[in-house]
Formats: C-alpha cells, sequence, structure tokens
C-alpha cells in the first residue's frame, strides 16, 4: 500500500487517525496523546516530494509546491499542513496514479494535510545554506509497503536553525521508536541508544550534501498499528 504523505482531507475527518491527522469541524488538528502538546510549529515555503521504485537508479518527483506549510514537530511524529496556495504550484504525474485528489484546487470544507509518524521514518537530514542562492533544508525518508522510497524535502523562505530542528526531532524520534512494542534488532537499539543525544554529524561535503542519520529498520508507512506504546496512566 502506497502513501503519498499529503491527501486533501475534508474538516472533521475521522476516517483513521492513525493513518491520516485527525481534525475538527474547523480543521484544527486533534492532539494525540503520545505528541504531549501542538505548540512547536514551523513555517516553511518549498515542499517536495519524490519517490524511488525498487529497481530504478534516479528519484522521480510527484509533488512540488512554492506555497505555505506548517510543519507540527510533536513527541510522535510530523504534521505537515497547507497554509496558503501560490498558482505557481504544479503536480507531476497522473493524479489517477497517485490515488489522491488533485491538491492545487482549493476545496471548501477540505484541506491539504498529513502525517509522518516516527514509527515509519528511517532517514533524518538538514542541508544549512551556504551562499545567497541556497536555502536551509529538512529532508526526511520513508518507506512503503511496496518498498518504494519516498524523499520529502522542505525548504524555508528566510534564515532557519535547520540543524537544531533536525536534531530536535531525531531525539524526539528515537525516544519515542525506543517506546515502541515492535521487536529491535540489537543495530537499531543501538542506533536508538546512540541518537538519542547525540547529533547528525556534519555531511563530508556540506557545501553539497546534507547531513544525515538513517534508521537500519523502521516499519513502513501505514504499519505498526499494533507496536504503539501503551501510556502510562497518571496515578
Amino acid at each position: 500500500m502506497s502513501y503519498k504523505l499529503l491527501y486533501q482531507r475534508p474538516y472533521d475527518d475521522h476516517e483513521d487517525p492513525f493513518m491520516y491527522v485527525e481534525t475538527d469541524m474547523y480543521g484544527n488538528i486533534i492532539e494525540e496523546p503520545e505528541d504531549n502538546g501542538l505548540e512547536h510549529r514551523v513555517t516553511f515555503e518549498k515542499f517536495n516530494i519524490s519517490y524511488l521504485l525498487k529497481g530504478d537508479e534516479k528519484d522521480k518527483c510527484y509533488y512540488n509546491a512554492d506555497s505555505k506549510f506548517s510543519l507540527y514537530v510533536t513527541e510522535s511524529r510530523l504534521i505537515f499542513k497547507l497554509k496558503s496556495l501560490k498558482s505557481e504550484t504544479t503536480f507531476n504525474g497522473s493524479l489517477i496514479d497517485m490515488g489522491i485528489e488533485a491538491i492545487f484546487d482549493k476545496v471548501e470544507g477540505q484541506q491539504n494535510i498529513g502525517q509522518l509518524r516516527y514509527e515509519w521514518l528511517i532517514g533524518v537530514m538538514y542541508f544549512e545554506k551556504k551562499k545567497w542562492s541556497d536555502r536551509d533544508m529538512l529532508r526526511f525518508i520513508y518507506y512503503d509497503r511496496n518498498n518504494t522510497r519516498y524523499q520529502i524535502t522542505i525548504s524555508f523562505e528566510y534564515e532557519m536553525d535547520v540543524r537544531f530542528i533536525a536534531n530536535e526531532i531525531l531525539h524526539m524520534a528515537c525516544r519515542y521508536k525506543e517506546t515502541t512494542r515492535n521487536e529491535k534488532s540489537e543495530e537499531l537499539i543501538a542506533t536508538i541508544e546512540k541518537y538519542k543525544t547525540e547529533e547528525i554529524p556534519p555531511a563530508d561535503d556540506p557545501l553539497s550534501s546534507f547531513s544525515a542519520v538513517y534508521f537500519p529498520t523502521a516499519k513502513a508507512a501505514c504499519c505498526g498499528r499494533d507496536d504503539r506504546p501503551v501510556l502510562k496512566k497518571a496515578e
């Protein structure tokens, strides 16, 4: 099953909160207990999603937007929400093939929103701008059940401390992954333990490459529903 991250969802959506972001009748995000708050939010201007099919050599872009989005960083997931749409937003590929409605059209009572749960996250990356034409960027990687790799890249219009944000996300992802109930390999346990506190190592060539940390394994998108941590009840 493919998971494209950004879907056009109706307000007051309660279809499947594990797969999709649950919202109220006004389009506000409904917080999950594991989120521990929705106050950590940054705004970014460019959004690119590409995918790499098994056996292919190059990524293919299927969504590229120059718009205003919000990124909510919680203790259990990343939430991406469209704030305003510019006319130059583009969509590459067949909408039928993608299995989602066209997202350049703002439909009344619907919004473009998606989430990347830490169960699914396999790569956390950042790029710090070095010259005026660069942009500060964050990048995240996940796989679907068909072993298709998805790469989400977000760019900031103004200067942003992407190193700090990336490391905060990495640390939270490690702490969350540690509490999930799925069986973990020794390699994954070691990676989690290391990057609960350590920072992403700088890229070999920071002028042209992203600094990155990869988890050796992760759940495919939409999987892991039964592996979520059991929250302790307040005494």
